[in-house]
């Protein structure tokens, strides 16, 4: 596997979900941004519509002040106070209701805050604070609002429990631009409150389609370039993966070709140590036997059995033959352990079968061997292996272990091709393979059976014996035939 490769694809991969993160960040943003500015505008254009709505109301009565009233108010041109005659006149105006049927009730102030006229007679004449709307009004502003009557002069109107429309007009002095007083104005404008109420809902049902609207066709952006972003690291992603599988596939070819040329190398060495030192020290111990010493030079060992005993030269020539005899034993042994038998014609089964055989008629001890159902086509890389497993792991079960419970175990079940050497020795059968280990053979069988995909497991404990075990998942053994 190139896991440089991969680690480009997994931050690849892990680019694309950041860029679809903050792609969709933004988009909340954006619409957050969109959904506050339309309300914002919303509120303003709901403001401007009641206010227009409202200052609509209030120059309907300001025409009928214009007409009725303000030629009564007059005499506040030279005088704080109205005459008599003047108030009855307002009065009158005010019962025949010509300024409108919304009209409730009315107040003339003076610029001092004195009331100096009202449909309440107990309320002339008495000064109250100028409020702002009145200070406005006496600036020449006209002013209409809902108001919620908290003002003191208002303890009356607050008793009707009604939502009055209340105005203020200024009023001037004939033929000049003069403010002799302010008109204040209590209506009822029921009409004009639903009117305003149907006004907002429609301004908001308006705005809130067209956020609706902005946010959708924004969304639509975004998704259609994620989606094509998208496609494009979808190709990618299927050319990084094609990529992969093909760099991979040429790993296991090198693995499955370093594997045979070390199997090569080891029938190499193997004939070179049968030919070479094997030939040698025979040729050695024949000379030894030309040598062996003559009854002549022996020294009698007594006259009265007639037996010789040898030479301190015959024993000399004695041990380093025996130590010849030994040192060919042993180069023959591994030899014999090197070669491999020809597996190409062999199958899994058989291999191991073959493995055990052969150890326990060279070490003359047994081994309990159980094999089940195992794949019967097998490329040779695979044989070899769990064949050098199962030779590595017998041979150090009779070298730690003396033989003690060597069992081997082959399945094929589940899913999982399974193999499994033990023994029961007295002391741990293998020695645990490390980095500082000067013993490779458990070290190479786990290198062996890991660049073929399998798992390489290990458990040895002084009193309970060791076990070795090999998986290969049954799906991935077929890119190992041939």
């Amino acid at each position: 596997m190139d896991f440089w490769r991969l680690a480009r694809l997994i931050r690849e991969r892990g680019a694309v979900w950041h860029r679809r993160t903050v792609e969709l960040q933004s988009l909340g943003i954006a619409s957050a941004i969109l959904v506050g500015a339309m309300a914002i505008l919303g509120v303003w254009v709901d403001g401007q519509m009641k206010s227009g709505a409202m200052q609509r109301a209030a120059g309907e009565t300001v025409l009928n002040m214009d007409s009725f009233i303000k030629p009564l108010l007059q005499d506040l041109a030279h005088r704080p106070t109205l005459p008599v005659a003047a108030q009855e006149a307002l009065s009158a105006v005010l019962r025949g209701k010509a300024l409108g049927q919304n009209v409730a009730a009315i107040k003339i102030w003076s610029a001092s805050g004195t009331i100096v006229y009202s449909d309440r007679q107990e309320v002339i004449g008495q000064t109250y604070p100028i409020t702002d709307n009145l200070r406005q009004a006496f600036e020449g502003f006209v002013i209409a609002e809902f108001d919620d009557l908290n003002d003191e002069e208002n303890e009356y109107e607050r008793s009707l429990g009604k939502k009055f429309l209340e105005i203020y007009a200024p009023v001037r002095e004939a033929g000049s631009e003069r403010i002799i007083a302010v008109a204040e104005f209590y209506e009822t404008h029921d009409r004009l409150r639903a009117e305003m109420t149907n006004l907002g809902m429609q301004s908001w049902v308006v705005f809130g389609s067209l956020s609706i609207a902005m946010i959708a066709l924004l969304s639509g952006v975004t998704l259609r370039q994620q989606r094509m972003g998208l496609e494009k690291q979808v190709v990618q992603l299927s050319r990084l993966l094609a990529e992969n599988r093909e760099l991979q596939c040429r790993v296991q070819n090198a693995q499955h070709r370093m594997a045979e040329i070390n199997e090569q190398f080891l029938r190499r060495v193997s004939a070179d140590l049968h030919d070479a030192p094997a030939q040698l020290i025979g040729f050695a111990l024949l000379r030894l036997d030309a040598l062996s010493p003559q009854p002549e030079e022996c020294v009698p060992a007594g006259h009265a059995t007639g037996s010789y005993r040898p030479s301190a030269r015959s024993s000399e020539l004695e041990t380093i033959r025996g130590a010849l005899i030994e040192s060919l034993k042993e180069i023959r042994d591994i030899s014999a352990g090197l070669t491999l038998p020809e597996l190409v014609d062999l199958s899994l089964a058989e291999a191991l079968e073959m493995a055990a055989s052969r150890h326990a008629r060279r070490t003359g001890t047994a081994v309990d061997c159980d094999i089940g159902d195992l794949p019967s086509d097998l490329g040779l890389s695979m044989k070899t292996c769990l064949y050098r497993c199962a030779q590595e792991a017998l041979n150090n079960a009779f070298r730690h272990a003396a033989g003690r419970g060597q069992a081997l175990r082959a399945h094929g079940k589940n899913g999982l091709l399974q193999m499994v050497v033990s023994d029961y020795g007295p002391a741990p059968g293998f020695v645990t393979p490390t980095s500082r280990s000067r013993k490779l053979g458990l070290a190479g069988l786990r290198d062996r059976v890991e660049s073929l995909g399998g798992t390489f497991g290990f458990q040895s404990h002084p009193g309970q014996g060791s076990r070795l075990t090999v998986h290969f998942k049954l799906a991935n053994v077929e890119l190992f035939h041939g």
